[in-house]
């Protein structure tokens, strides 16, 4: 709920913001009671009821997903899909994803690779995938950024066995 309650509050600010809108010329072309409870709201101490967010999200031509924050976590998902398929594209040189159904019953998955060394992965293995790569990738950084010596870094790794 901390997250909605922030999201909204943010996206309040910046929609208000980008139409270049008053705390108080926002609360009049909603009917909101003052300026104060438009205040209230961007910092997170209020939110508006369902009524008000929608007017506010007709005003700001978005969806209520977009005002919740939903579509910016599922456009990053999908992002971060696209860049792992990628990384699958350049290392095996083909990924295919093959959907259908059969007997009334859906089926997904992706075909990796190119003949004869083709594998399948299921929507769980890339979920996987993704998981254990979002976990790796920022100590993996973090290492990276190490700018001591070949030999202190021997040396550490000696230590610490």
């Amino acid at each position: 709920m901390a997250d909605i309650r922030k999201n909204i509050a943010s996206n309040i600010t910046k929609h208000r913001k980008l139409m270049k809108l008053s705390q108080k010329e926002l609360a009049e072309a909603i009917g909101a009671k003052s300026f104060t409870t438009v205040s209230s709201w961007e910092r997170g101490g209020n939110m508006p009821d369902v009524e008000t967010l929608f007017k506010l999200c007709t005003l700001f031509n978005i969806s209520v997903d977009e005002m919740y924050g939903v579509k910016q976590q599922l456009d990053k998902e999908v992002n971060s899909m696209q860049g792992l398929i990628a990384i699958l594209e350049e290392i095996y040189g083909n990924v295919e994803f093959i959907e259908g159904v059969k007997e009334g019953k859906t089926y997904s998955y992706f075909l990796i690779g190119i003949p004869p060394d083709q594998f399948v992965l299921l929507d769980k293995d890339i979920d996987t995938i993704f998981d254990v790569t979002e976990n790796a990738i920022p100590p993996m950084v973090e290492r990276m950024k190490d700018t001591r010596s070949q030999e202190e870094i021997i040396n550490d790794l000696i230590a610490k066995k």
